[in-house]
Formats: structure tokens, C-alpha cells, sequence
């Protein structure tokens, strides 16, 4: 059943169908007659009791009100679970962004960290090379601890900065998948409020 205009539908007609439907669950078609008499400018009394006018209740019957009616709050259900679920999906978006932004933070710390303490080791090996130089190349046993000590934390600098690369490229693809979910939800929601 369609939930739009029928072609056979006049103007007052489809105008009392909107009331009635517009009322949601609670409707009646006293209500709704009295919407309708309101958006058609006729006097409304306050109080008294009212009834549906004959030609009200044969729209009804004649255009299939209350199929068309259930038509329309089962679609209504139907967009506002999807708008739930789309909120949930943009929870989920928001715990992968905290994610991936302490990801690409912790990274992109260490990468520095790495690089720091790679130029500190660079300053304290060429140290360790000019003294071997005005020693004819001859290193104390203290040197040669230097020089290996250096070695090691330059060799733990190296394997820092690939363990952070890996993060910031981690990172990055978790980028690259909120995009993709970003435009998914921005789909959707256009999708859900089309049906509003």
C-alpha cells in the first residue's frame, strides 16, 4: 500500500489523510477532523464533543487510511532504528578515532624519542672516534664499553622507530577505514532521513 498521494485523491482529501497520518499512534479521526478543520480554516469549537462528518469517514474507507497509516509508522519504526543504529555506528567511530589518535600520538612519540637519542649516540660515537684518532686508533678498555654500549642503544633506537612506524601506519589504516566508515554513515543517514 503506498504511503504517498493516490492519484485518485483530491487536494481536501489527501489533506485529511496527512492529518489523520501525522497524528502517529494515538490518532483518531475526531482528532484528525478537528487538525483538518483547523488547516482548512473553518471554525473550531472548544468542548463540545465532536464527530467525524460523513464525507471525513468515507475519505477514510475510500483511500485506505488505516493501511496506508500502518504503512507509514512501519516505515517511521524502520528509520528511526536505523537512526539508532546509525548513533551506535557513530559511538563505535568515536572509540576507533581515541584509538587511533593514541596510536598515531604514541608513535609518532617514540619516533622522536628514537631520533634523539640516535643524534645523541652520533655525538657521543664521534666523541669516542676523535679520541681514538689522537690515540693513533688505540682504545682503553672503557672506550671499546662506550663504543659497544653506543652500539646497542643505537641498534635499540633503530628497533624503536620500526616498532613506531609500525603504529603511525596502523594508524594510518585505521584512517583510511574511518573514511570508509565516515562515508558509509553519511550514506546512510542520507538514506534514513529521505524515508523522515
Amino acid at each position: 500500500m503506498s504511503i504517498d498521494r493516490l492519484p485518485e485523491e483530491t487536494d481536501k482529501q489527501y489533506l485529511a489523510y496527512t492529518c489523520y497520518r501525522d497524528l502517529g499512534l494515538s490518532r483518531s479521526m475526531v482528532a484528525a477532523q478537528r487538525v483538518y478543520d483547523q488547516k482548512a480554516g473553518k471554525k473550531v469549537g472548544n468542548g463540545a464533543k465532536r464527530q467525524t462528518n460523513g464525507s471525513f469517514d468515507g475519505w477514510s474507507k475510500a483511500n485506505c487510511w488505516e493501511e496506508r497509516v500502518r504503512a507509514w509508522d512501519l516505515e517511521k519504526e524502520t528509520s528511526i532504528a536505523e537512526a539508532l543504529r546509525l548513533a551506535e555506528d557513530t559511538e563505535y567511530i568515536q572509540a576507533i578515532e581515541t584509538y587511533r589518535s593514541s596510536i598515531l600520538t604514541g608513535g609518532m612519540t617514540v619516533i622522536k624519542s628514537s631520533l634523539e637519542s640516535v643524534t645523541a649516540i652520533e655525538q657521543i660515537l664521534n666523541g669516542i672516534i676523535k679520541v681514538a684518532e689522537n690515540n693513533g686508533w688505540k682504545m682503553s678498555s672503557g672506550e671499546h664499553k662506550r663504543f659497544a654500549d653506543c652500539a646497542k642503544m643505537n641498534a635499540d633506537c633503530v628497533k624503536a622507530t620500526l616498532e613506531a612506524s609500525d603504529l603511525v601506519e596502523r594508524a594510518l589504516s585505521i584512517n583510511l577505514l574511518m573514511e570508509k566508515l565516515n562515508t558509509d554513515e553519511k550514506m546512510a543517514r542520507k538514506d534514513a532521513t529521505s524515508h523522515l
